[in-house]
């Protein structure tokens, strides 16, 4: 699980990917994102997001982003990030949603 606060914009989105891509290049991972600490997040965060998301899925691992604040909510309602990456309201949900990708892939 990774933690983001502050700002997921154009001067971190960069290192996030980064960061992101170090722990999911070695296996599929099952990756959480919790934003509950993000207080900004422009186009560039946006992206970051959806880059990672992709990354790890081609990896065979999921990407789920959990627990946004209302601010960051209302974001990805308006671009309808829900229609290209997972985000659930909270950890539990996230959590949730990778066992039962977990069970897919072991079945």
């Amino acid at each position: 699980m990774v933690s983001l606060s502050g700002d997921l914009d154009i001067d971190s989105s960069t290192e996030f990917i980064t960061r992101v891509d170090a722990v999911t290049a070695a296996a599929a991972v099952h990756v959480i994102v919790e934003v509950s600490g993000v207080r900004f997040i422009d186009s560039s965060g946006l992206n970051s997001l959806v880059v990672c998301a992709r990354a790890t899925a081609d990896r065979g691992g999921s990407f789920v982003v959990a627990a946004p604040s209302q601010y960051v909510a209302r974001v990805f309602d308006l671009v309808r990030l829900g229609e290209s990456i997972d985000v659930v309201g909270s950890v539990d949900e996230a959590l949730a949603l990778h066992t039962a990708a977990s069970q897919r892939a072991d079945s």
